[in-house]
């Protein structure tokens, strides 16, 4: 994890989404280097299988880990769990762009109301920092009269352009540092199978199960950056850890830097099968609606600011993901 986290003094850490896929294996790294955590959340979508996968995997350092089962819709919940608390890391979201289009007013209440529900728990509380989920739908831009101008393509992408403008709002008016962490496109061990809206590693996995050829969406030929999960968790704890003397609010992009196309991702993709002809020849479908074309990370500023590096590449990461779907599904 590096020396700067293996070395921390014991705080207090609470994480949202704590049950689920990205919140989970926070929980985990902070539990392994002796943090205390409280973790937040509704099970709405996370799963209390990936909490006791951090129990098999992080032992007597368990004993440090409270969870409060609540919703962060609740002003009285977000005040209770961010008392005494060091560090925010907020992870809990509604978190699907065809979701969102599907439920634009619940995506809002979540990831809009929700958030400054915690955002706003956090400052009466004195956190020392608060660092947020966001994502890289959020960075979208379109010709204008020949400028370009941001634009977001989904409720979903809204809602965390929306987080970043109040937590930049709220670190001018009310003094609480923030970060904002967009990810790009997260995998890894524990990631559902069961979501209809599954993202696209583990659709394939249970596409390929039940004998069915993975859907790709469009032509194949568009690019993203595709990010492990252990990667992700670590770049929210050095956020947390950075020098407290920078600015009062920043945003970073966290991935590997690298963009893959689908169809290149479908081809890592087989070769971590026991056998390739279990994974057949992808079905090409209708491109859905809010997807953009090509996405990639910057990860200059987050490896100067906060000391991150992405550890895992695309080939390790799938090996180890469809390692330990066969092995729990």
């Amino acid at each position: 994890m590096g020396s700067q986290i293996n070395k921390l003094s014991k705080k207090t850490w609470l994480v949202t989404g704590a049950a689920g896929f990205i919140g989970s294996h926070i929980v985990e790294q902070l539990l392994r280097v002796g943090q205390k955590v409280v973790g937040l959340d509704n099970f709405s979508s996370g799963n209390e299988k990936n909490l006791e996968n951090v129990k098999q995997n992080v032992g007597f350092h368990y004993s440090n880990f409270s969870l409060v089962k609540g919703d962060i819709r609740s002003k009285e919940i977000c005040d209770k769990v961010t008392e005494s608390v060091d560090f925010v890391l907020h992870q809990a979201a509604y978190v699907s762009v065809q979701g969102s289009i599907d439920n634009p007013e619940l995506t809002h209440e979540v990831n809009v109301n929700g958030f400054q529900n915690i955002l706003h728990a956090a400052k009466k509380n004195n956190v020392k920092r608060f660092i947020f989920a966001s994502s890289s739908a959020v960075k979208v831009f379109e010709s204008n009269d020949d400028s370009l101008v941001s634009r977001q393509t989904s409720p979903y992408a809204l809602s965390k352009y929306m987080n970043e403008k109040m937590a930049e709002t709220y670190s001018s008016t009310y003094n609480i540092k923030t970060i904002g962490l967009r990810y790009f496109n997260v995998y890894g061990p524990r990631q559902s199978l069961e979501s209809e809206y599954s993202a696209v590693i583990p659709s394939w996995y249970k596409k390929i199960l039940n004998r069915e050829s993975p859907q790709v969406f469009g032509d194949g030929l568009s690019t993203r950056d595709f990010c492990f999960v252990a990667d992700i968790a670590r770049a929210n704890i050095l956020a947390a850890l950075c020098d407290l003397h920078m600015d009062m609010h920043k945003v970073y992009e966290i991935a590997t830097g690298e963009s893959k196309t689908i169809l290149q991702l479908y081809d890592f993709y087989r070769n971590n099968f026991p056998s390739s002809s279990l994974a057949p020849r992808p079905e090409f479908v209708a491109k859905r609606e809010g997807e953009i074309r090509h996405s990639v990370a910057n990860i200059d500023p987050a490896k100067k600011d906060l000391g991150y590096l992405p550890k895992y590449r695309i080939e390790d990461g799938l090996s180890a993901t469809v390692k330990w779907f066969s092995e729990n599904y």
